[in-house]
């Protein structure tokens, strides 16, 4: 593993985006990309960062649309602690 990461590496950004991207973590994976983009802006790569960038605004409209859970009633909390 390793201790430091170089933003600049883009063999090492593509394929921690890809690895990202595999695991549907979308905003890391746009992260890389972007990165990338802004080191070598290349079609594949611009590509590969709609479709993320697609699927993690279409993950966080999902998450937002989640019922919220309502509290319905506080219970005490009765629990003896013995000295």
């Amino acid at each position: 593993m390793l201790d430091t990461f170089d933003a600049k590496n883009q063999k090492a950004l593509f394929r921690r985006a890809h690895a990202f991207k595999t695991q549907e973590k979308w905003e890391e994976a746009v992260r890389d990309l972007q990165l990338l983009m802004k080191e070598a802006p290349a079609d594949p790569i611009k590509k590969d960062l709609d479709f993320c960038m697609g699927k993690f605004v279409e993950a966080r409209t999902k998450k937002a649309a989640e019922p919220k859970p309502k509290i319905t009633e506080v219970v005490e909390d009765k629990t003896q602690f013995k000295k």
